[in-house]
């Protein structure tokens, strides 16, 4: 490795290791902005938790390290596990092979590194009794003070959610004698989301802030909602563009489709379905393209309105 790229790695590892995405990402995009190769560094980064491997194997000889590296790497390896290790190795390996372009050429690493952060999922297991499962537990990262004035703030927003359309309460009727019967009191409406009453320009506008509530909860979903296009809503649901495959299908997960749609009516006030699809699309239809006329199509191939004219 060469000596700015080999600091680069150094100091993703010491983010990965003090649970700092913030730094972690700013540090993939400093190097991609010199000139590095999204693929060249995501390989370096797997050539260096080989190494971290190797040495907490015990089998230093392998790892081939230069004398100004040793230090960091054997400090890196007695911080993690062998099993953590693996994890990660397997992570950036799998960025370094699903690196093809698109419109985010660095999500695959922003992916890899905010999975390294936050963990592996938790995995339940049955009781001796009766084989029923215990209740889930996770345990979750060392915060840092900023995460956790992040997550206290949306705590407080999130004290009194919002009721789905419909869910009002229905208090029984009780029967009270007095001479003089007070007047009923005066209904008082309920705070309910508006559904279907917002348009593509709006969601649009108030995107920057639904990725900045998912980012505290899953810095993954943060990178997905953040690399997709918002191309139209369609029968009540919110269509979402993705470069590949690989991008829609990590998206298009009950828990990762939960967690949007409850932030989309926390933050717009509506209920939304999504619809995660995977299109080259560059430009949304405005409002009067038909859906099914060839300035929409041309639009879902790659096209761009360049002039309106009236």
């Amino acid at each position: 490795l060469g000596t700015a790229a080999n600091q680069t790695v150094l100091d993703l590892a010491d983010a990965i290791l003090d649970k700092r995405p913030d730094t972690g990402l700013e540090t993939i995009h400093r190097a991609l902005d010199s000139g590095t190769d999204s693929r060249v560094l995501a390989r370096q980064i797997v050539d260096y938790l080989r190494a971290l491997l190797l040495v907490k194997l015990g089998n230093e000889a392998q790892a081939d390290l230069a004398a100004d590296t040793r230090a960091q790497v054997e400090r890196h390896a007695g911080a993690l596990s062998a099993p953590e290790i693996l994890r990660m190795t397997r992570l950036f390996n799998a960025a370094a092979t699903d690196l093809r372009g698109g419109w985010q050429p660095s999500l695959s690493l922003e992916l890899a590194l905010a999975e390294a952060i936050e963990g592996p999922p938790p995995v339940e297991k049955p009781s001796a009794a009766g084989g029923e499962k215990p209740p889930e537990t996770r345990s979750r990262p060392e915060a840092s003070p900023r995460m956790v004035a992040q997550l206290a703030t949306r705590a407080l927003s999130r004290a009194v959610p919002p009721r789905r359309a419909g869910q009002g309460f229905q208090a029984k009727p009780v029967e009270v004698s007095h001479p003089n019967p007070a007047p009923p009191a005066a209904s008082v409406p309920e705070n309910k989301p508006i559904t279907g009453a917002v348009s593509l320009d709006q969601v649009a506008k108030a995107w920057r802030q639904v990725r900045a509530a998912v980012r505290p909860q899953n810095p993954a979903l943060e990178a997905l909602l953040n690399s997709c296009k918002l191309l139209e809503i369609k029968d009540g649901a919110l269509v979402l563009g993705f470069a590949s495959e690989v991008l829609r299908s990590k998206m298009d997960a009950p828990g990762q489709l939960d967690v949007t749609r409850k932030v989309i009516a926390e933050v717009l006030g509506v209920e939304l379905q999504l619809r995660c699809v995977v299109s080259n699309a560059r430009q949304p239809a405005p409002p009067d393209v038909k859906p099914d006329g060839m300035v929409a199509a041309a639009l879902k191939e790659g096209g761009e309105i360049v002039d309106i004219q009236e």
